[in-house]
């Protein structure tokens, strides 16, 4: 099931829907009267219809909207025991008491069609999903001719009338009622489903009041038939777009008269255009489909090795992956990154690489067993001596040879993300004694900080150095700095990237207590900046880490920086097929202070469910920026004023605001002009064209950034605004009579020269009208 829970208490919004109703015929009476007892039972009289949904059980009552007169649904059981199609279909059919034969599968998706195949049941595909019919008849289920295209032919096709024959749906459908409904309805009421299938509606909780509209159709836009309109009227599901959204599209198109086409899936429609069925979906812009604005970034590792994992990644919402340095050799980097080229190419998207530098990371050394256990209360050495001998239960080598001189007396040492705790209790030349305060367990290789930080490790070791030129070889697109302490660590990162040939964006982590000392300097030598929230955490306590990241977040958007929210995210995933509550709360709430991107770690480099991480993470975001609210202090703003383009970005940001906008159009050529916008959070779609690879790939770990290739060369600023707003309008992104706001430079090819702002109206034929300019 997929759609918007409707929030209770909006009922301004019913009546734009009861219009749309109007004008479509499907039903005389109303938004009330579109449920089961007026619109299913005249798709199938005599039959008695059952779901088999994907989503659990308790979720798919409420999402169909039908649960009091749908007494047969079946969903994913909440302890994870039923998961697959096949053992939902073997469900319905025992709680049915029905045996395979005398049942039929309705469906619009290949694994409907496979589910029925495994059970021995007649299969008929359906037209009006999310599937076409080369995909169901690739799946084997549907033999030839058992397609249907409306919903009178579905009813034929699976034999309505048989008294006990009964219809499982591949999607949601509803109980046939006691008494069926008068025959005496009008034609009009045959025709094929419009935004009030029951996937894209949500019924309140009580039962007893009005069905409400449909606040969001699903994800991917396609044409749902053609309904009673004038000749050439084209009727299209759409994506929701500003308050005021509700009900089908109706476009005039005279190509698709008395047809029905199916749009490209990546392509959602929004108000309106004009869509010619000829045209590659790969010549017009993607934008992902569920529209969520937040970013996700994602680490590669063993679990994304496998094949078709990585486009399953993508397909399933990554917008940048991230390439661990601290594992793997310089080769495998190598290879992964290619791959990702590769897969975002297949794709049609815009996927950023990150290099994530290891940093002078601290560690213990190698034991002679293995690991060893330690005992509260008993002393335990680490040596600083590189010929330090294995370690046992007494004592253990460490890497950083200038530890003894950082430490004293009292200091607490962190072992393990904290899971071991020592207190130095003296330090005799290059050997630190220390007393364990926890039992517990070590092993090979584990990390080591100081509690409270202070210590004097530099942040880019020499073999940091030597990865920087590996990553500018690869040619990725984000460098990040591990442990950072001072601008003058991220200026050294940027100038050896500079001289390897690398316009990479630099990534500041900040995971030391340093690093907060000196938070304000940090982000402004950086591009990006990163909350690392584990070695954070270690060295300044779980209390204070909360509140951290709310002021790094804050810092970073006011000082017009990208920002990602980092580990641990959904660390349950790495075993587990479902994130904890907490996991979930931790990923909104980070979206909800405003962070850019969100990260997984060890989920996909390492999980056992690295797609379903990454569907989670998207599903999580989606639902948090529905609850995500800034209001712009352009006052506050305007004091951080330097530059014109940030100016106009401002600019654009208060019309957007203020007028109401369907979207903000930016040609750039850096991705600097998106990036102003983007920290306002206006909650309007930014459309940033530009020409350049690189500068398409940074911007995607930009929040509200939807990054597209055009190449503005030997074009005036109208020209290149007609230009990039008639490819929107083709792919169903705007549509007639919408107002955008077009920001760009006087001259189209210099970096930093955005100087002009157009308020422009789309016009009936696709043109760009102007309203105004500054």
């Amino acid at each position: 099931m997929r759609g918007s829970r409707w929030p209770l208490g909006r009922d301004h919004r019913e009546s734009p829907f009861r219009a749309g109703l109007s004008r479509l015929k499907l039903i005389r009476h109303g938004a009330g009267a579109c449920g089961p007892r007026s619109l299913w039972w005249r798709w199938a009289p005599d039959q008695s219809l059952a779901s088999r949904s994907t989503p659990p059980r308790p979720a798919s009552r409420r999402g169909v909207f039908i649960g009091s007169a749908f007494s047969t649904v079946v969903g994913v059981s909440d302890d994870g025991a039923r998961r697959y199609k096949r053992e939902l279909i073997s469900e319905a059919l025992s709680r049915l008491g029905l045996a395979a034969a005398d049942a039929t599968m309705i469906g619009d998706r290949r694994y409907d069609m496979e589910g029925a195949a495994q059970h021995g049941m007649r299969a008929v595909g359906v037209l009006w999903g999310f599937g076409d019919a080369d995909e169901l008849r690739a799946a084997g289920g549907a033999g030839p001719g058992r397609f249907a295209r409306r919903p009178g032919r579905r009813a034929r096709l699976s034999g309505a009338g048989a008294s006990r024959q009964s219809t499982l749906s591949g999607r949601a459908r509803a109980e046939s009622p006691r008494s069926p409904p008068s025959r005496s309805r009008p034609p009009s009421s045959r025709v094929l489903r419009s935004a009030l299938q029951a996937e894209s509606l949500r019924r309140p909780a009580a039962r007893g009041q009005p069905l409400p509209p449909a606040q969001r159709c699903p994800a991917r836009s396609r044409a749902v038939g053609r309904g009673q309109g004038s000749p050439g009227d084209v009727f299209f599901r759409r994506e929701r777009v500003g308050p005021a959204a509700h009900g089908p599209v109706k476009l005039r198109t005279p190509a698709l008269a008395g047809q029905t086409h199916m749009l490209p899936r990546n392509v959602p429609l929004a108000t309106g255009g004009h869509y010619n069925p000829a045209m590659n979906s790969k010549d017009l812009p993607s934008v992902p489909a569920h529209r969520r604005r937040t970013r996700i970034l994602a680490t590669l590792g063993p679990a994304t090795d496998a094949p078709g994992v990585l486009d399953a990644l993508i397909n399933a919402g990554v917008n940048a992956v991230r390439l661990n340095f601290s594992h793997g050799d310089p080769e495998s980097q190598r290879v992964r990154a290619e791959a990702v080229r590769a897969a975002a190419d297949r794709a049609g998207v815009e996927i950023g690489i990150l290099a994530d530098l290891p940093g002078p990371k601290i560690r213990i050394e190698k034991f002679a067993e293995g690991k060893i256990q330690l005992q509260a209360g008993a002393r335990f050495d680490l040596v600083a001596d590189p010929d330090a001998p294995l370690g046992t239960v007494h004592e253990v080598g460490v890497s950083y040879l200038g530890l003894p001189d950082d430490v004293e007396a009292g200091d607490v040492l962190l072992l393990d993300d904290g899971l071991m705790q020592l207190q130095v209790t003296a330090v005799e030349g290059a050997r630190i004694v220390t007393t364990v305060l926890n039992d517990g367990v070590l092993s090979n290789r584990k990390g080591l900080n100081k509690q409270g930080g202070g210590l004097s490790l530099g942040a880019l070791t020499d073999h940091d150095r030597q990865l920087i030129k590996v990553a500018a070889d690869i040619g990725v697109d984000f460098i990040a700095v591990s442990f950072c302490r001072n601008a003058a660590d991220m200026e050294e990162a940027r100038s050896i990237a500079r001289s390897h040939g690398s316009d990479a964006a630099l990534v500041s982590k900040i995971e030391r207590t340093e690093a907060i000392d000196n938070l304000a300097e940090i982000i402004d030598a950086s591009d990006v900046v990163m909350v690392a929230r584990g070695d954070l955490g270690v060295e300044i306590g779980d209390a204070e880490l909360p509140g951290l990241q709310k002021k790094i977040i804050r810092e970073s958007l006011a000082r017009n920086k990208v920002v990602i929210t980092a580990t641990q995210m959904l660390q349950s995933m790495v075993e587990s097929p479902m994130p904890t509550r907490a996991e979930v709360l931790d990923v909104a709430n980070s979206v909800i202070d405003g962070t850019d991107a969100v990260m997984l770690s060890a989920e996909t480099a390492a999980g056992a469910y690295p797609v379903r991480a990454v569907e989670a993470m998207a599903r999580i975001c989606v639902g948090a920026e529905r609850q995500f609210a800034q209001d712009t202090d352009f006052e506050k703003a305007q004091r951080n004023l330097e530059r014109a383009d940030q100016a106009i970005a401002m600019a654009a940001m208060f019309l957007s605001e203020h007028i109401g906008v369907a979207a903000i159009v930016a040609m750039t050529e850096s991705g600097g002009t998106a990036r102003y916008l983007s920290r306002f959070r206006g909650g309007v779609s930014i459309y940033a064209f530009s020409r350049h690879d690189g500068a398409r790939r940074r911007m995607s770990l930009m929040r509200d950034v939807f990054p597209f290739n055009y190449d503005s060369r030997g074009q005036t600023p109208r020209e290149a605004a007609r230009g990039s707003i008639r490819l929107l309008v083709e792919a169903g992104l705007l549509g007639e009579g919408k107002r955008v706001v077009f920001t760009s430079g006087e001259h189209m090819e210099t970096h930093g020269a955005t100087n002009t702002l157009r308020l422009l109206q789309v016009g009936a034929d696709g043109r760009a009208e102007g309203l105004g300019e500054l």
